[in-house]
């Protein structure tokens, strides 16, 4: 079988026309391929019509044995007293192929007495023939362990295509848990391989780290689990251990990539993990950001936890973001890998009125929206709590498209305003995009001649005269009505209001109308400032009063000038570029301080 067939030949001739082979005719084929008989027909006339034929018989037979390869360790050691896991074999044959399941194995290993034992296997193909017996050889040696073997793995679940790999971990102590350097540890393993080699030496920590490599379980939509198993055998400093680890090939796993939406660069070492019922495994972002993880159910989501540090202010903080991933259909054909959810997530950082980040956590009222490019669908919302920790989260969104996300609080009365808002764009599937909002609502209040703060001012906000708010039913001149903001620093938007320690304030106000701040403090002269009007936009309004010492040559102004923002366009800026769309306010409620919207490293300042 399998090897080319050449046919003999034939010859003809007749008693009148001689040699006639050359009109000899056949029919017939032989395949090489398969077992079995096969018939091949020679037939020939002379010149007279008289005809002849023959028949050939050919038997394509296997008499090739099969061959059998032991795995793991050949010969084997085991502790007395321990229980024996046999490795096992693998048997191939040139037409059965893998005949492993077929194979006879036979033991007589018993770790109850120490001494020298035999695990042999033999197997038979279909043409019957005989393998020739292959044995691996398995000491069982007296218990006399000096030293203990603590394992662990990362991940401890990989995929079963053959491919993934996890990192084990073979720490090696003595009986007062020190660590043992300089220790040869080898590893074995049922399934899989350790494509770096089976042994590893411990460090001056006593750890010993392997590549362990799953096998391919295709074919199967179940879970295996796999036992590796780790001996230690110094007979020179005689150092004996032992200890094992189970690894699970998974036929089914999530993907993804982790990104910092500000840099656009991937996150390394960010630590992902994935709880449900009981079900349980983390690994570590590489070079790319990406991350496998391997799952055992199919048709089931899962939730992916992903923990990265996040520097705020003079402090590093671990902060956990989420990603959503749906496992479909596995079949047991390959491995199947599942993209997670396109997710944007990120943290909501406000800044105090001393000037330290803190991580902002909502309370009731608070939503995280996302919209698409151009702020006319609300793609999702979710609410912002105290809970949220500062997370804000959106999945299920579209590759190659750019998201607008914005912190919205709705007022009791139904109307909604927007602290905080930047874009953000996927560019891959099962991506998840890090960011971050900075709100920064305070207003400046200084001493014109010093520039030093002003604490203690009265600051009023007002209507101004102007057709718009008339036409709005905004009665000018007078105190404007602001709902309260319990929480909104440093007055919880109190109209009137008094700078804090910091000569901060803020006003929250609503859009597309005309204002006016009056503030007043002892020993200055009363600050009257021009019309700021207010569309979609967050407005910088600092401002500086007058020491009533200083102003006797300063002449009062006769009318309140205009103060039109400028456009986005004008708008100048500190730091890295950003989208000056970040400012667009969707809400029905503006902030109106000399505050800063940052973005990230990007910072925006109005005046």
């Amino acid at each position: 079988v399998n090897t080319p067939f050449v046919d003999p030949g034939f010859t003809a001739s007749d008693n009148v026309d001689g040699n006639i082979t050359g009109s000899v005719t056949t029919a017939g084929s032989v395949d090489t391929s398969k077992l079995g008989d096969y018939t091949l027909n020679y037939e020939v006339t002379d010149a007279a019509g008289n005809s002849a034929s023959l028949t050939r018989i050919v038997h394509v037979v296997d008499t090739i044995k099969p061959v059998i390869t032991v795995t793991g360790n050949n010969p084997a050691t085991v502790y007395s007293g321990s229980s024996y896991t046999d490795a096992g074999a693998t048997a191939t044959d040139n037409y059965d192929g893998n005949v492993t399941s077929k194979i006879v194995t036979t033991s007589n290993v018993d770790t109850n007495k120490p001494g020298t034992y035999t695990v042999t296997y033999n197997v038979t193909d279909s043409s019957g023939n005989i393998a020739d017996t292959v044995a691996r050889t398995v000491n069982v040696v007296q218990n006399n362990m000096t030293a203990k073997i603590t394992m662990t793995a990362n991940p401890n679940t990989i995929v079963g295509d053959g491919m993934s790999t996890t990192v084990l971990t073979a720490r090696v102590t003595n009986s007062n848990d020190e660590p043992l350097e300089n220790v040869t540890v080898n590893f074995s393993a049922i399934k899989g391989s350790f494509p770096n080699g089976t042994s590893a030496t411990t460090d001056k920590n006593g750890n010993a780290t392997i590549v362990y490599k799953s096998a391919d379980i295709s074919g199967t939509i179940v879970s295996q689990v796999m036992k590796v198993q780790a001996i230690v055998e110094d007979k020179t400093r005689g150092i004996y251990a032992d200890g094992y680890i189970t690894i699970t090939f998974e036929p089914g796993s999530i993907k993804g990539v982790v990104v910092d939406n500000e840099t656009g660069e991937p996150i390394k070492n960010a630590i992902v993990e994935v709880k449900k019922d009981d079900f349980y495994t983390k690994v570590i972002t590489d070079d790319k950001g990406e991350y496998k993880i391997a799952v055992p159910e199919q048709n089931t989501q899962y939730e992916v936890q992903i923990t990265k540090p996040v520097k705020i202010g003079n402090n590093t903080e671990m902060i956990t973001f989420t990603q959503t991933a749906v496992v479909g259909k596995i079949s047991g054909d390959t491995a199947v890998a599942y993209d997670g959810k396109n997710t944007i997530s990120g943290l909501i950082l406000i800044k105090s009125s001393n000037g330290d980040l803190n991580i902002f956590n909502g309370s009731n009222g608070y939503n995280f929206e996302v919209y698409d490019s151009n702020n006319s669908s609300l793609v999702s919302s979710n609410a912002f709590t105290s809970d949220s920790n500062g997370v804000f989260h959106a999945d299920g969104l579209e590759n190659g498209k750019t998201y607008s996300m914005a912190l919205t609080y709705t007022f009791p009365n139904g109307e909604k305003i927007v602290v905080g808002k930047a874009n953000l764009s996927v560019s891959q599937d099962g991506q998840l995009r890090i960011g971050t909002i900075l709100i920064d609502p305070y207003g400046t209040i200084t001493d014109s001649q010093t520039s030093k703060i002003i604490s203690g001012a009265n600051v009023t906000l007002y209507y101004a005269n102007t057709e718009r708010n008339i036409a709005e039913g905004n009665i000018p001149d007078t105190a404007v009505n602001l709902p309260a903001l319990i929480g909104f620093k440093p007055a919880d938007n109190a109209n009137p209001q008094i700078s804090n320690a910091d000569g901060q304030y803020a006003f929250m106000v609503f859009p597309h109308s005309d204002y006016y701040i009056k503030a007043v403090k002892d020993g200055y002269e009363t600050y009257i400032s021009g019309t700021i009007s207010v569309e979609n936009e967050i407005v910088k309004y600092d401002f500086a009063m007058t020491p009533i010492k200083a102003a006797a040559n300063v002449a009062k102004p006769t009318a309140i000038p205009t103060v039109t923002p400028k456009s986005n366009s004008q708008l100048p800026k500190t730091g890295s570029p950003i989208d000056n769309d970040l400012l667009i306010l969707l809400g029905t409620l503006f902030i109106v301080t000399g505050g800063i919207l940052v973005i990230g490293k990007s910072v925006l300042k109005r005046r």
